[in-house]
């Protein structure tokens, strides 16, 4: 009677060893990412009834649209977690976005000219090289678990040497005694600085997933609010000097990235 009772207690103690014996997951403290985004599109500025002097004839009323593209962008941070909840982050975030333009002629019997301005301005692109840095605090739950949830809150600078002001388009002219034709670029607007530094903000969240010894996969979802430079309404017949208004817009952002983990804290047992 005794060896089965003996055995039995044996089991148990057997069963209950791995659960005392359990260790939980390192904690990273140190982290350095680097990932892909995606960033999608937004209106930037809209002026109805802009004049278009035409010579010798008065002026003719278009329509601008401006837009900010989507695109794909890349980012750089590093984090650190002087306490398992509480972190802060680092970031260079290289956008990728451009701009895009619509134009509609306004008036019911424009000039040929203006037909011929607005249909070059009609669907053309931009490309751009908006870097937003920022810096800000990070709160993540489950740091020793293999997926750990987080937020994040940071306040930068957002970088642009793409003028979200300047516009302009081509006309042709023909020559009257030889027919030959030229193309005359006609500007719409002028900016008086095509680099400008504006103040941003991240508000983010996300969760990162073990998938191996150092390495961690990151995928979040943020909104990036930055204050960039709008045309606030037409100009005058015959000037291109806009009235220039910074106006914060939203710029939603998925992120797909993977943690280098540089420093961990070791998991206790229990």
């Amino acid at each position: 009677m005794r060896t089965p009772i003996l055995l039995a207690a044996l089991g148990v103690l057997a069963a209950a060893a791995p659960v005392s014996a359990q260790k939980t997951e390192d904690e990273a403290r140190l982290i350095f990412t680097m990932g892909l985004t995606y960033t999608g599109g937004s209106d930037l500025w809209s002026v109805e009834g802009q004049p278009i002097l035409v010579p010798g004839t008065g002026f003719d009323l278009i329509d601008l649209d401006r837009n900010i593209r989507s695109g794909i962008g890349v980012l750089f941070s590093g984090m650190y977690f002087p306490k398992p909840k509480l972190g802060y982050v680092g970031e260079v975030f290289f956008m990728g976005i451009g701009l895009e333009d619509q134009c509609a002629v306004a008036s019911p019997t424009p000039n040929p000219r203006t037909e011929q301005l607005c249909s070059s301005i009609d669907g053309a692109t931009k490309s751009s090289s908006a870097v937003l840095m920022s810096v800000g605090p990070v709160l993540r739950a489950g740091a020793d678990q293999p997926i750990s949830p987080y937020i994040r809150a940071q306040v930068g600078l957002l970088f642009s040497n793409l003028s979200p002001i300047s516009t302009s388009g081509t006309v042709v002219v023909t020559d009257p005694g030889t027919g030959a034709q030229e193309y005359l670029q006609y500007v719409v607007y002028t900016d008086p600085s095509s680099t400008r530094v504006t103040p941003g903000f991240v508000f983010g969240g996300g969760l990162t997933a073990v998938i191996g010894k150092g390495w961690q996969l990151r995928t979040e979802v943020r909104d990036n609010l930055v204050q960039i430079a709008t045309v606030a309404g037409p100009t005058s017949p015959g000037s291109d000097d806009p009235e220039i208004v910074n106006e914060w817009k939203n710029l939603w952002s998925i992120v797909l990235a993977a943690d280098i983990v540089l420093e961990k804290k070791r998991g206790r047992r229990y």
